[in-house]
């Protein structure tokens, strides 16, 4: 994102991955099995190949769509990651399911959510973002990612909303006060945005854009000294970090 002052940079973007499954209407077989490690192996082309295999013999397995799902979203093939979380929605049922993951659950309807906002249909997104709260209250990186899909449609109240449903759900998600954040920047509010970053950098001292962000937001209330202070830690934690790079000597030139 760009400012009129320098650049903001941010906003966390990954699925949680697969962990273990919920319960399926039919035993699963060793290919789901072999597709779900092919996944954590960064194995795309695999997993899918596992994945379809299961499937033609058990073609009521959820769980080989919706992992063949976020294999094709890894990919960026976005259309087929759209059909396979829907099939496993319509599988399950209208409540749809939830898989087990690391520290959370996954809902189809969030990994869907996920390939309609790479997709840039932020609206669609958002149905589906809210879908997977309603199935599951305590899914913060949907409300995170609703978040940043009302952010990109420039709707900043309805942005931090989320955000703070992330939060309220998950107060140590440090990614999403950097996100809040960037919301507050965007509302020229930067206090709130300075606090916001603040307390990222005091769950993640290695979050880097936070270090940026509130720099620029230092910037933009003309304290110069801790805006510098900043982009430098960015720089140190990241020395390949061009924007914080740019954004050191933008604030120079502009603090002499």
């Amino acid at each position: 994102m760009k400012s009129k002052a320098g650049k903001l940079t941010g906003f966390a973007l990954v699925l949680f991955v697969l962990a273990a499954f919920g319960c399926s209407t039919t035993p699963p077989r060793e290919d789901l099995w072999i597709g779900e490690f092919y996944y954590f192996a960064k194995m795309f082309d695999e997993a899918i190949t596992a994945c379809t295999n299961e499937i033609k013999v058990n073609p009521n397995s959820w769980e080989s769509y919706t992992i063949r799902g976020l294999a094709y979203t890894e990919q960026g093939e976005y259309d087929k990651a759209i059909t396979d979380f829907t099939e496993a929605i319509a599988l399950y049922g209208p409540t749809s399911p939830v898989l087990r993951i690391r520290r959370t659950v996954m809902p189809p309807y969030r990994g869907r959510g996920y390939a309609y906002y790479q997709k840039g249909d932020y609206t669609a997104a958002i149905e589906d973002f809210n879908r997977a709260v309603q199935v599951w209250l305590h899914d913060s990186a949907s409300y995170n990612y609703r978040g940043i899909a009302y952010f990109r449609q420039k709707d900043y109240d309805q942005a931090i909303v989320s955000f703070s449903e992330a939060l309220r759900v998950d107060p140590k998600f440090s990614i999403v006060y950097s996100n809040r954040g960037d919301t507050y920047y965007n509302k020229a509010d930067y206090d709130r945005a300075i606090a916001d970053y603040t307390d990222a950098i005091g769950l993640d001292p290695q979050l880097v854009v936070a270090y940026n962000n509130r720099g620029m937001a230092y910037y933009n209330k003309a304290d110069y000294d801790l805006a510098i202070a900043d982009l430098t830690e960015a720089i140190r934690l990241n020395p390949d970090y061009t924007g914080a790079k740019e954004n050191l000597e933008f604030v120079q030139r502009r603090g002499q």
